[in-house]
């Protein structure tokens, strides 16, 4: 049960966060980190376990927003509808994106094609001024409403409703690890050639993590929608496709708990270097580079010593005890 108790440690902490902490600037920031832990798990699904790159999540992610923003304020649809309509929007896309770069091709042609698709949608995005409303963006979207009575349009509530949507797709990716479907993606990832070896549909495998992880990244997409009531092509851009992949790998690729420390260091720690101004992003570069040359595993890798200080244990340092898996092979 050891494994257990920082994960339960950091959920009593976040639900208790909002206590401490009444800052408009801080609980946005906050609303924020859950929102890119969410995609950081479901690109991990894919990139953590196939080891495919994907550069089209921040596509997936504004498919998903403006979507969301179009049935709600021009066709009048509710918030509830709209979120799961916009999620399956987002993963027929990913379907058709991935079908022939996942099935019928290897390497890095995945990558290339998701960067070209990425590069696309933020081009639609600028210039379908009629739908999208161009480089002025997308105005006037009303807020998600209420869930049973209780308004999701002040920060402190949509904080808590994020909060459970984000523990929930931890547990459910969590629960993914542990199940045939996740031993799968695995066994892609540590070796194509030889799962194909042993019967295993590669193509449709690849392309069904793809399509799951752009369907969550999607629905995502409309959460932040509703939320920021605005939206605008530069908030997709191929950089942050580069952010959410280095959420993944910075804080540990094939992890549970690694993606979240990613998120939560690549969304913080440039608020807290403001003040070093043109700095800043020398700062933030350098630290970067440290943390992959000095730890491949990623910043995963502190809560071995962290165990190991508390516990007296020395598991976690791979990320299986979290995962489920070992870099090294499927475990069982």
């Amino acid at each position: 049960m050891k494994k257990f108790y920082l994960p339960i440690i950091a959920m009593i902490i976040a639900l208790l966060l909002p206590q401490f902490v009444t800052n408009r600037y801080y609980m946005h920031i906050f609303i924020v980190c859950l929102m890119y832990i969410i995609i950081a798990q479901a690109l991990n699904l894919l990139v953590g376990n196939t080891e495919y790159l994907s550069f089209a999540h921040n596509a997936m992610y504004g498919i998903g927003a403006y979507a969301s923003a179009i049935l709600v304020r021009d066709l009048g649809w509710s918030f509830w509808v709209s979120v799961p309509v916009a999620g399956i929007i987002t993963a027929i896309l990913a379907m058709l994106v991935g079908y022939l770069p996942l099935t019928k091709l290897k390497g890095s042609y995945f990558a290339l094609v998701t960067m070209a698709f990425g590069l696309v949608i933020v081009s639609v995005l600028h210039n379908w001024e009629s739908l999208t409303g161009g480089p002025s963006g997308f105005q006037s979207i009303p807020g998600p409403g209420s869930f049973f009575g209780i308004s999701l349009d002040t920060r402190l509530t949509f904080y808590y409703f994020v909060l459970v949507i984000a523990a929930l797709t931890i547990l459910l990716m969590w629960r993914i690890s542990k199940t045939k479907l996740g031993r799968v993606f695995k066994s892609i990832g540590q070796d194509e050639g030889l799962a194909e070896a042993i019967g295993v549909h590669i193509g449709y495998y690849k392309l069904l993590c793809f399509v799951i992880s752009a369907g969550i990244t999607g629905i995502v997409g409309s959460f932040y929608a509703h939320y920021s009531r605005f939206l605008g092509p530069d908030m997709f851009s191929i950089t942050e496709a580069v952010d959410m992949l280095t959420m993944v790998i910075i804080g540990g690729m094939g992890t549970i708990i690694g993606p979240i420390i990613g998120a939560v260091v690549i969304v913080v720690l440039p608020e807290m270097t403001r003040g070093l101004a043109e700095y800043r992003q020398v700062f933030f570069s350098i630290f970067l580079i440290a943390t992959l040359m000095f730890m491949p595993g990623g910043l995963y890798s502190l809560i071995g010593i962290v165990r190991e200080r508390i516990f007296g244990s020395k598991n976690g340092a791979n990320g299986s005890a979290d995962s489920g898996q070992t870099r090294g092979g499927v475990k069982q």
